[in-house]
């Protein structure tokens, strides 16, 4: 890093942005930093220090994992081989839970903050000022969500709730595992935060390391999926499952899935292909999705088919996210803001800043906080490589 870079450098958040890209030990960073005295106030320390931890988190993993003659030391002893701690993660599957997109899952709505939508409560502005809105009576959220829908309506989030059944089958497949579906599990200790993850490898006969890991799942629809590019609000959703389920990582994974009009409009070098037929239950309104190999498929009598069509699985990939125990603790005096917020507008003593003076408020200070402490650089160039 140059001296003339150092001096001009006139914040943490300036400093922390210059260095994502230099090849910098977190000691030389640390010195830098201690040279040019960085750090003004309190807040900014504790900014820098929870960076430097979490650079150093990494460079102490990615030096465990180095090949053993880069790392010039002594021949380790045979490793035993790996057992998981059942008691880890087994109360996981009997613990209380709702049950996703059910009534109950609706109603509880108003009183936790999910970990989907916690990135939320980072930003001084509109997108803090609804969700606030969504958790008094006044709020008008519908419950009558379909879960199966046409092609014609389909939306980023049907999107995804269409294919991530998809995304399960083939890990399990191709990993020979077992993935748990989980509901949403209050935390232990804090009653108003709550997490659903996508799933739990409970079992694996390829790769015993990932049981008792958490699976969150993604299905963009028309962003492109990049290396080594896990969005903020993604990292907070993850790093807020961890903490609610306890557990020490969770595996990021992306799909694209592709819907070929025709036959000449496949890729054949696909990971996987199938069929996917919307029903309709002739007696009642409830519409669900089958899942088939071929492009024909019998059903009950009852149910009356909508539309069918192909699916091809165009790209997968995976990327551990390691769960950081200072991001929560960071992240402990906005969580009793929000609340604060919620229970004033829900005593109808909470207004919505005016226009201008939410843009003063919208800083990057709280999302560098949380860049600062989750971000994970680790990739893989396979897909189903093991972690």
């Amino acid at each position: 890093m140059s001296q003339h870079r150092m001096e001009t450098v006139n914040n943490v958040t300036e400093f922390i942005s210059n260095i994502q890209s230099e090849s910098c030990s977190s000691d030389e960073i640390r010195s830098f930093a201690e040279d040019a005295q960085i750090c003004q106030t309190a807040e900014e320390f504790k900014v820098l220090y929870a960076f430097l931890s979490f650079r150093e988190t990494l460079e102490a993993s990615a030096s465990a994992s180095a090949p053993a003659e880069a790392q010039a030391q002594p021949e380790a002893p045979p490793q035993t081989p790996f057992t998981p701690d059942l008691e880890s993660w087994k109360w996981l599957l009997t613990t209380a839970q709702v049950e996703q997109r059910t009534q109950e899952w609706y109603s509880e709505y108003k009183n936790v903050l999910t970990a989907s939508e916690v990135s939320k409560i980072f930003k001084k502005n509109r997108t803090r000022d609804q969700l606030i809105v969504t958790k008094t009576p006044l709020s008008q959220e519908s419950s009558a969500r379909r879960l199966a829908v046409e092609r014609v309506t389909t939306t980023p989030m049907d999107w995804g709730v269409r294919y991530e059944p998809l995304v399960k089958a083939y890990l399990e497949k191709s990993l020979k595992c077992k993935i748990q579906e989980l509901g949403r599990i209050r935390h232990r200790t804090q009653n108003n935060i709550a997490a659903s993850p996508d799933g739990l490898f409970i079992s694996c006969e390829l790769h015993p390391e990932l049981i008792g890991r958490l699976v969150e799942i993604k299905c963009p629809t028309t962003r492109i999926i990049k290396e080594n590019d896990i969005s903020v609000e993604y990292m907070c959703q993850m790093q807020l499952q961890m903490e609610v389920c306890d557990r020490p990582s969770c595996e990021f994974v992306e799909a694209k899935f592709r819907q070929p009009k025709e036959e000449s409009d496949r890729n054949q070098t696909s990971l996987d292909r199938g069929w996917i037929t919307l029903i309709s239950n002739i007696h009642t309104d409830e519409n669900r999705y089958l899942y088939h190999d071929t492009p024909s498929v019998s059903m009950d009598p009852d149910w009356a088919a909508v539309e069918t069509y192909e699916w091809e699985l165009a790209f997968l990939q995976r990327v551990t996210v390691p769960r950081n125990l200072k991001w929560f603790e960071e992240a402990q005096p906005h969580f009793a803001e929000f609340w604060k917020d919620v229970q004033a507008a829900r005593d109808g003593t909470w207004q919505i800043a005016p226009a201008k003076e939410r843009k003063r408020k919208d800083t990057s200070e709280n999302l560098n906080l949380i860049k600062c402490e989750i971000v994970e650089d680790k990739e893989d160039t396979d897909a189903l490589s093991p972690h």
